[in-house]
């Protein structure tokens, strides 16, 4: 395999890998919040399970960017040579723009495909029967997860705030 054919895959499959990262670290922070374990689910997957995935895909990610600096090593040394000498090399100005505009489209295409991944699982989010939760959840109860233990608590009768709460129902005054 020639090495700019190498180079290319595997900077290929690193951005894959860290943007399955960035995916499962929105999934996890935002859609599947702590205290959420065995209540919600997407895709039949928990929390737990997006976290191990978010675990590997880092050590991954790590062994990749490993490969990454092996391969561009001569590069790293000759870039390190120049800025000690101070040796400049001529510029292009329109090759850098273009590699700009290049470098700026491949950023907007990467977040469309990251908020497409992330509206998808937003939709997808099930409890515990996996029935859809989508929509009567906000954001904040997500984020803390108090309406969710404030209903747990609703229901056991033992509680003294529900007991002071639901005392006087049914009683006529």
């Amino acid at each position: 395999m020639k090495r700019n054919t190498l180079n290319f895959c595997v900077d290929f499959v690193t951005l894959i890998v860290f943007l399955g990262m960035v995916i499962t670290g929105f999934l996890v922070r935002f859609l599947l919040p702590p205290g959420t374990g065995g209540r919600l689910s997407i895709w039949n997957w928990g929390r737990h399970d997006w976290g191990d995935l978010h675990f590997w895909l880092a050590v991954g990610l790590l062994g990749l960017i490993l490969v990454h600096v092996i391969l561009h090593w001569a590069w790293i040394c000759q870039v390190a040579r120049r800025s000690i000498t101070g040796d400049q090399v001529a510029k292009r100005p329109l090759a850098r723009q273009r590699r700009f505009w290049i470098g700026i489209a491949t950023m907007v295409i990467m977040a469309a495909a990251i908020l497409t991944f992330y509206w998808s699982a937003a939709r997808s989010v099930q409890d515990e029967r996996g029935r859809g939760i989508r929509g009567r959840i906000t954001a904040a109860d997500a984020t803390i997860g108090e309406s969710m233990d404030q209903d747990r608590k609703d229901a056991d009768h033992t509680n003294p705030d529900w007991t002071r709460r639901h005392r006087n129902r049914g009683r006529s005054r």
